[in-house]
């Protein structure tokens, strides 16, 4: 009998160990099978046209939703998250030197890969697609966008002061390898409130205006 006892006991751990060891495969098998059936970046090519600049980012399948970006000014970048698409171009980066365009990364972490633009000079751009296809259309900043000042007719003999406002929002990261978002203002008196919710920081200014670029 007790022979018995210590085999069932034996084989009860047996098993035990068995479908732990089975869960973690089964997992990985999953994600293998996801990844296969995932978008992959297969070709990014660039095109000038007069002032503009097209960089057009081929797919192996149909793009499902355009990618996510932002752009930074000091230096000036256009950054774009293509969620759920792998890097499949076989390169990290590569150097352009067409136009404003210096270079480009693509940086594939976890389910996206960000595509980063480095420029000479800060660009506005477009994105279209069409397909299996991502366009990205850069164009010089206009005049109208750098105007900082309006003056009304009704005060043309007052002297206008400059509404205060957010220039840039750059991001950084520290010698200790944290996140750092530095803000320019353009009044070193506005009033800024920094609080946290939860896992978030949530952070005020007062009576500022944003720039259409930075929206």
């Amino acid at each position: 009998m007790r022979k018995i006892a210590s085999w069932i006991r034996r084989s009860a751990l047996l098993l035990a160990s068995l479908q732990l060891l089975a869960s973690p495969v089964a997992s990985v098998e999953e994600k293998g099978s996801l990844l296969l059936e995932g978008n992959v970046i297969e070709a990014v090519n660039v095109d000038q046209q007069g002032a503009q600049l097209i960089v057009k980012v081929s797919l192996k399948n149909s793009v499902g939703t355009l990618p996510l970006g932002f752009s930074t000014a000091t230096p000036a970048r256009i950054a774009l998250d293509f969620l759920g698409v792998a890097n499949g171009v076989g390169r990290s980066s590569q150097t352009v030197n067409t136009g404003t365009l210096r270079s480009f990364s693509l940086i594939q972490v976890s389910d996206r890969t960000r595509l980063v633009l480095n420029l000479d000079k800060r660009m506005e751009y477009e994105v279209r697609s069409e397909e299996r296809l991502v366009f990205v259309t850069l164009t010089p900043l206009s005049s109208s966008a750098t105007d900082a000042q309006r003056v009304s007719p009704l005060s043309s003999f007052q002297p206008v002061q400059e509404q205060s406002s957010i220039r840039e929002v750059n991001f950084r990261r520290g010698k200790d390898g944290e996140a750092r978002i530095v803000v320019d203002l353009s009044d070193p008196n506005i009033g800024v409130d920094i609080r946290q919710q939860g896992q978030s920081l949530t952070v005020d200014f007062s009576k500022v205006f944003v720039p259409e670029t930075l929206r």
